[in-house]
């Protein structure tokens, strides 16, 4: 019994179930009274209420509304996650249905998916009075009463937020599993898909209805094949990665995803959703995934001023460094398209709005998606771990995609890219420029992509040893800048610091002094921090010591001298402010915000307009930790 409730107080606190303010007094009183019911019952001093059957199926909706079941699966938690849902009118007709293949998430947030694109696809089907089921409690009680804003799942809540607040009348209630099989039947189907299906006709759901069931003889015999079949499924690809008896595998994509968690978008519920596309001639040129799918982005296309205007942003999220690691990456959205997210929301530099992205809102904007694991730089392949390290071939084929859909005609083009991303946008700077006719004004913006060659906290070099790693997993020698590793090693010329200056074309390096992902994995790693002593200063920087301060006063030090002989050159734009932040192009609280962090006075988007359109010179480099009272500090919980 205490282990059961101490079970459920757990799950509370993680997944909200005890409500915002978690009563424990409450808690114990429920208990208690729980407690003592049983108790009463077993003596016999109550009478024992008899349990009661009864017969749970789908019940149809009244006249004029139309009835939206919705279900999410996943196989681990995390783990490949699906979602499917079904829409009926009120005498239980196919009106439509879909089934998306999410990628990798949590359980929690797969139903959420599925109430999203549920309610995506009724609006779109023109129903104006919808009954709404769902068979989670939890997730009946996050749309219903809502959650905190530091909440995991909060964003995609806006999301669904956004539709329930649109001109039409949605009820809210849980149902039985049972009442739910084909919402549920259909999360599963997507299991085989790629990306979203949708399913616009009742023959194509009958045709499935009737093999699925076939198989199973029940709801929970399918459930116990499908839950025997996911842990084989996991347990063999623990032995295959060696986590088992030696360790976990340290992928760089495991902080990234830890910071990505910390950022909370404050946009608007209506955010600029925009749908991924697959760049279906890279086949055929080998630009391919780590696992062999095919590489993707996200286009919005520019309106008025900005029909002629493109900005291309190079998603992030860290490398492999070993052959086990890109191994275990093939199977997350950094290494296959088969998980990447199918929808992305626009913020930041990307926002198509004016009050948002002053400068670039109305441009063509792409995001290219990230699956190589080396910041789009390799050319190789491991054959016998049927791993494809092809970033080089990538980047070039969705260049000529791009180039076909209008970017050829491009007045004015700026390449951006966030940390593995901001790495990549310095890697492949005057590559970009070379596309282009001279008429053409092109820069390069590189945000949080000054890794540094620094010293780590036990004295070693951990960011050196990870990229020798990537460089030489994927061999990146001979696609590294030859005017760098006629002078230096192939890994060093992985290091920012000893290329930006030979960069020709005008670049802008945006990025905070005390960078949090460098504090993390490159200063203070766990590998190097035996003892732990870093732990708390570097999740939060108000609990570092002097001396800890001190050292990452050294590292600013580092940074500031590292940029100085590129400040120099007119072209190029340094904005440099000693915050303890990452990534503050993307985010829409760091770019251009009523409270965003200014230097000399200007936001990060006011400070990047300027040099791009040569309003003024942009060289802003800020005093040291803790002057600047303006930051977005990331703290880790």
């Amino acid at each position: 019994m205490a282990v059961w409730w101490g079970w459920k107080w757990r799950c509370g606190n993680i997944f909200g179930g005890n409500g915002k303010c978690r009563d424990r007094v409450k808690f114990i009183k429920d208990l208690a009274e729980e407690v003592a019911i049983a108790n009463a019952s077993v003596k016999g001093n109550e009478v024992r209420v008899s349990r009661v059957e009864r017969s749970v199926s789908w019940v149809s909706p009244g006249d004029g509304w139309v009835k939206l079941n919705t279900d999410g699966a996943s196989r681990g938690n995390p783990g490949f996650a699906t979602a499917g849902g079904v829409l009926r009118d009120h005498n239980g007709a196919w009106i439509g249905g879909f089934a998306v293949n999410i990628g990798v998430c949590s359980a929690p947030l797969t139903k959420l998916w599925g109430v999203y694109y549920g309610l995506f696809i009724a609006w779109g089907r023109g129903a104006r009075r919808v009954e709404l089921e769902v068979d989670s409690k939890m997730v009946v009680g996050f749309l219903t009463t809502g959650i905190a804003d530091s909440h995991p799942l909060s964003f995609l809540l806006r999301l669904c937020y956004g539709f329930l607040s649109k001109d039409w009348i949605v009820r809210i209630s849980h149902v039985y599993r049972e009442a739910n099989r084909l919402a549920d039947g259909l999360a599963n189907y997507a299991f085989s898909l790629s990306l979203v299906q949708d399913l616009s006709e009742s023959t194509e759901i009958d045709l499935f209805e009737s093999r699925f069931s076939a198989l199973f003889r029940t709801p929970a015999e399918m459930k116990s094949v499908l839950r025997i079949a996911a842990a084989i499924f996991w347990l063999w690809l623990f032995i295959v990665l060696g986590v088992i008896g030696s360790g976990n595998v340290r992928d760089t994509d495991d902080e990234i995803s830890l910071l990505e968690s910390q950022l909370v978008v404050t946009s608007p519920s209506q955010l600029l959703m925009v749908p991924l596309t697959l760049i279906q001639a890279a086949a055929s040129k080998g630009a391919v995934c780590l696992d062999g799918t095919l590489p993707g982005y996200h286009l919005h296309p520019g309106s008025g001023s900005g029909a002629n205007r493109w900005l291309i942003q190079l998603e992030g999220g860290g490398w492999c460094n070993t052959r086990r690691s890109c191994i275990f990456r093939k199977t997350t959205r950094r290494g296959s398209s088969n998980h990447m997210e199918k929808v992305l929301a626009f913020t930041g530099i990307l926002s198509n709005k004016s009050n948002e992205n002053p400068d670039f809102f109305n441009w063509n904007r792409v995001k290219l998606r990230y699956c190589d694991g080396a910041s789009f730089t390799g050319d190789s392949q491991d054959e016998s771990s049927q791993l494809y390290y092809r970033g080089q071939r990538i980047w070039h084929s969705a260049m000529e995609e791009l180039l076909s859909k209008g970017m050829q005609k491009a007045e004015q083009a700026l390449l951006s890219g966030c940390s593995a991303g901001g790495l990549a946008s310095i890697l492949h700077c005057d590559q970009f420029k070379e596309l282009f006719p001279g008429t053409t004004t092109v820069k390069c913006l590189s945000d949080a992509g000054m890794f540094m060659d620094a010293v780590d906290v036990s004295g070693g070099h951990s960011l050196r040893k990870m990229f020798q790693g990537v460089v030489t997993v994927q061999n990146l020698q001979k696609e590294l800048s030859t005017a760098c590793t006629k002078h230096l090693d192939p890994t060093s010329c992985f290091f920012p610091q000893n290329l930006v200056s030979g960069i020709k074309t005008p670049m802008f390096l945006l990025n905070a002094a005390y960078d949090a992902w460098q504090v993390q994995e490159s200063l203070a790693p766990p590998s190097v921090d035996l003892s732990g002593s870093w732990k708390a200063c570097k999740s939060d920087h108000s609990h570092c010591n002097s001396s800890q301060i001190q050292f990452f006063q050294d590292f600013r030090t580092h940074m500031v001298d590292a940029v100085k002989s590129f400040a120099t050159s007119t072209h190029n734009g340094v904005f440099i402010n000693s915050c303890f932040a990452h990534c503050q192009s993307e985010r829409q609280d760091t770019w251009y915000a009523p409270d965003s962090p200014t230097l000399h006075g200007k936001t990060v988007a006011e400070s990047v307009g300027d040099w791009y359109f040569d309003r003024t010179t942009v060289k802003a480099i800020d005093c040291p930790y803790p002057c600047d009272k303006t930051c977005h500090n990331l703290i880790f919980k």
